[in-house]
């Protein structure tokens, strides 16, 4: 029986299912992509693992003795070998980049130095206040001062150290602690998220979205709009770190401005033909029908003269529940522009993260509506 020397020192019985099991692993770690089922499967299959397995444990039969003592890195060492024999190049790489990994990460938390440094930052964060240390005055959108915002910093750290150690080449590690290049966000690279995002508002607009702790519907009036896109930052912001942008903001609310002014044209004529007696001669349903096809908020009420019954009077009032709407809509898109600013600057984050820093760009839409977006935005910010 073999012994093996782990590398704390410790020697141990040889254990052949420890082989294979890294050997598995390695295997599993290289898969294709089925188009047809659309799903990742694993590229090669039990005997492709077994043939490896007794390949190295011919090697080890063939170079040790009953009773020698094997160091862990040349089973490794074997492991290897084998599998570019075997002309498994690609597990090889696999599990060579893993192996490399592993190494980099233990020698990581083996430098006395960088250990040192690591529970010098721990102890600035815990001990010191932002007047004190530049640890806490690293992001201006996090208030380290906080207890959630301590807390932040403290997971932030830990999240560096684990990117040095697992994630990063030590060639990258060892340049940006010299300060010849700076990785931005180091942080988050162990949560496999972008940095920043612009945000499609059409498709959440059209059919509603989860915000994760609920579903909210399609909105139906430009302040409904106005509200669910400083929510959808918000939200998003819960998924993804960076900036949160919307590109096109005009044009996605638009449609707002449509609706409302729709709700705002049926309900002034409606009312207004309610002091009259010719109400009761027009056909609500067909009008309403009428008005719901309306594209834009420009109209040639032209459109409705079979619904004025030849009628002066009626003409007229159709022409001023018009323009009453439109400077209902414009009132209200005004009011909508200013409710979404004031969100946007008001808004926190969850748990003391990062406040949510957004931006909206507009001029695309060159329609009524998206120019009466644009207008009242620019007036809500003056």
């Amino acid at each position: 029986m073999y012994k093996v020397r782990k590398r704390d020192g410790k020697k141990v019985d040889f254990n052949g299912e420890k082989i294979a099991i890294a050997i598995k692993k390695g295997f599993d770690s290289v898969t294709l992509y089925d188009e047809i089922e659309e799903e990742t499967k694993p590229k090669y299959n039990a005997k492709d693992i077994q043939k490896v397995y007794q390949g190295v444990i011919k090697k080890i039969d063939k170079n040790y003795q009953e009773g020698d003592i094997i160091k862990i890195e040349d089973i490794q060492d074997l492991i290897e070998l084998q599998l570019q024999e075997s002309k498994y190049d690609d597990v090889y790489e696999s599990f060579s980049s893993y192996r490399e990994r592993r190494k980099e990460s233990r020698d990581m938390f083996s430098d006395d130095k960088k250990l040192h440094k690591f529970l010098k930052t721990l102890e600035e964060l815990g001990l010191k206040t932002s007047n004190d240390t530049d640890l806490k005055r690293e992001n201006a959108n996090v208030d380290g001062d906080t207890p959630m915002g301590t807390m932040l910093h403290f997971g932030s750290s830990v999240s560096k150290e684990f990117a040095k150690a697992y994630l990063l080449k030590k060639k990258f590690t060892d340049a940006h602690e010299e300060g010849i290049i700076h990785i931005h966000d180091m942080d988050f690279l162990a949560m496999g998220t972008t940095t920043c995002c612009q945000i499609d508002l059409s498709k959440l607009f059209k059919n509603g979205f989860s915000t994760g702790h609920g579903h909210l519907r399609a909105p139906n009036d430009i302040m409904s709009y106005s509200a669910l896109a400083a929510i959808v930052i918000q939200s998003n912001q819960n998924d993804q770190h960076g900036g949160q942008s919307i590109p096109a903001f005009d044009y996605y609310l638009a449609p707002g401005v449509l609706k409302t002014f729709k709700k705002q044209f049926k309900q002034t004529l409606f009312d207004l033909l309610d002091y009259t007696e010719y109400g009761t001669y027009i056909n609500n349903e067909k009008l309403i029908r009428e008005i719901d096809k309306l594209e834009s908020i420009t109209v040639d009420l032209s459109i409705f003269d079979k619904y004025t019954l030849d009628a002066p009077k009626v003409k007229d009032l159709f022409k001023n529940a018009y323009e009453k709407a439109l400077k209902k809509v414009n009132r209200i898109t005004y009011q909508a522009m200013e409710a979404f600013v004031h969100n946007l600057n008001t808004m926190h984050s969850r748990a003391g993260a990062q406040v949510p820093f957004s931006s909206i760009n507009f001029g695309t839409d060159t329609s009524v509506e998206g120019r009466m977006v644009t207008e009242n935005y620019l007036l809500a910010v003056e």
